[in-house]
């Protein structure tokens, strides 16, 4: 069984280089604290509201309180790391312009996007979907850039300018990751299923995918979606792969390969032998903790693994319900912080940090791991060109190079198959071998 712990895994040094002083000792506090210096610093802090002691250590001393000390940095507290639930009325400005602190409350703007206040308060209009989207919202060039990462760099920096010895590891990983809506293209669908693609074929005259699916249905052909398989095979030779299996084909929107079928059950113990394999919960399931844990159950009796990571069918989550419902289901992943309809970063990072529970004032051990873009953003959403496509991608690739991060793009099986995309498939396989 594939691990995802070694991806992720962040090694902090036993010997603490930073002391924060604060009066607050919230949680809110902490969980900013910990992304900043453990999971992109990757270095020991010490919280204290000791000033004897703060202010006679020889680390880093970072002073996060209303009164400037010398001989430290010091940052102004504002009052969203103070208070505890949710103000709707709440509207994010982090800036600090008072005398010997820095320009803005970095703890507070970094808490304000990895929580997803604003997709908790709920003042935005969702899609049709009801997603938080980048079709949607107003303010879509905050979710442009990587703001947080900038942030906590630009924070580095100026800590540098005080504090010589403090270095930051440059981190950059590339993960590929695949939705299989389908599994299969032609096998493990019900007979009317390919009795009525057969007809709109016919009607279509689409002869060759006529021919293709008769050779395939009666065994003299493969599955057009195993040669895809296979090239993706050979991309985790160089980056880890994640596929995620939907597990779903009874309604609209879920119309994946028959699970209990045999090619299907074939295929998915054929990709854990070198990828990890996560869920895919269907369409309704973002507030349905049931179907979460039957799809579960089902795909876990398939391939005879734990799964212990997920990312929801049409990035359908509301923030406030689907993770809690995937943390009560054992998840200890989940891949869905991202937009389907351009590519951004939903929470202001490339790395990956904790779902922040309101309920609880705390955080879960669900692990959230952002995507930056998705194939379907640009021929769906956007409609344009595979060249012009490409050409933003590699923007945004640049983006996350130069903050450091996880670069994870969501393709789908279907994207890479020659038969039904020839020109788009083709170069979504250079590109994919080329990063």
């Amino acid at each position: 069984m594939y691990s995802l712990n070694p991806l992720f895994y962040i090694n902090i040094p036993d010997n603490p280089e930073v002391i924060v002083y604060s009066e607050i000792k919230s949680n809110r506090l902490l969980y900013a604290l910990n992304f900043v210096f453990h999971r992109i610093a990757q270095k020991k802090y010490v919280l204290t509201n000791d000033i004897v002691s703060f202010q006679q250590s020889d680390k880093v001393k970072i002073n996060y309180s209303e009164n400037v000390m010398q001989g430290c940095i010091n940052i102004f507290p504002l009052s969203l790391i103070k208070s505890k639930g949710i103000d709707k009325m709440y509207s994010p400005n982090f800036s600090v312009q008072k005398e010997d602190f820095y320009f803005e409350d970095i703890f507070s703007k970094v808490f304000y996007f990895l929580s997803r206040y604003e997709e908790v308060q709920g003042n935005f209009l969702p899609d049709k979907h009801q997603r938080f989207e980048m079709n949607v919202i107003n303010h879509k060039e905050i979710y442009s850039s990587p703001i947080v990462d900038i942030a906590v760099r630009q924070f580095f920096q100026y800590i540098q300018r005080y504090y010589i010895a403090f270095q930051i590891p440059y981190f950059y990983k590339v993960i590929y990751t695949f939705d299989l809506d389908n599994i299969l293209a032609f096998k493990g669908k019900p007979i009317w299923r390919s009795a009525g693609a057969i007809l709109k074929h016919l009607s279509k005259k689409e002869w060759s995918l006529l021919k293709k699916r008769v050779n395939v249905l009666f065994n003299n052909a493969q599955d057009p979606l195993e040669e895809v398989y296979n090239f993706i095979k050979i991309l985790s030779q160089k980056h880890p792969v994640l596929f995620f299996v939907l597990c779903r084909s009874n309604t609209a929107y879920d119309r994946a390969a028959s699970i209990d079928d045999e090619d299907t059950k074939r295929i998915l113990n054929h990709l854990k032998d070198f990828a990890h394999i996560g869920l895919h919960p269907s369409y309704y399931s973002f507030n349905n903790e049931e179907l979460i844990m039957k799809e579960k159950s089902v795909l876990e009796k398939v391939i005879q693994q734990k799964i212990v990571a997920s990312r929801q069918h049409y990035l359908r989550m509301d923030i406030r319900t689907t993770p809690k419902l995937l943390v009560n289901q054992g998840f200890e992943y989940d891949f869905t912080m991202g937009f389907a309809s351009a590519a951004g970063w939903r929470a202001g990072t490339s790395y990956p940090f904790y779902y922040y529970d309101f309920d609880t004032e705390s955080a879960t051990s669900l692990l959230f791991v952002p995507f930056v873009f998705m194939d379907g953003a640009y021929f769906n959403y956007q409609q344009i060109s595979i060249d012009k496509a490409l050409n933003q991608i590699q923007s945004i690739e640049k983006q996350v190079r130069d903050t450091g991060g996880y670069f994870i793009p969501l393709f789908h099986e279907m994207t890479l198959s020659s038969l039904f995309f020839s020109k788009m498939a083709e170069e979504w396989r250079r590109y994919l071998q080329g990063i």
